[in-house]
């Protein structure tokens, strides 16, 4: 079982980008490129989107992640960048590192 792949919706114009279970560093390098590709693939020839990133799976983060995150936040744009159904221990993570409302973390 690959505890690594991702699964990506398209509605209207909202892009959401479903997580693993563990995100830590590896698994994080694995799944780089192809999120990139698919929020560069959907981001062509658009001009309203939002890009939401999905942690309702995902227990573990590791500081890669934080990284992606603001990355990917930076090309969308922090009106357009959201990360929904985050756990509370998840929510810790983002606060201490003081990127809760950057990324607007829900």
């Amino acid at each position: 079982m690959r505890t690594h792949t991702m699964k990506f919706q398209e509605s209207d114009n909202t892009l959401r980008c479903f997580f693993p279970q563990n995100l830590d560093t590896l698994v994080c390098s694995l799944l780089e490129k192809d999120l990139s590709n698919c929020i560069s693939e959907f981001l062509a020839n658009r001009e309203t989107y939002a890009v939401v990133f999905d942690l309702t799976e995902t227990q573990y983060v590791a500081s890669a992640f934080l990284r992606i995150c603001l990355f990917h936040c930076k090309i969308v744009g922090t009106q357009s960048f959201r990360i929904e159904n985050t756990s509370d221990d998840l929510k810790s993570v983002f606060r201490i590192a003081g990127l809760t409302d950057i990324l607007n973390v829900s």
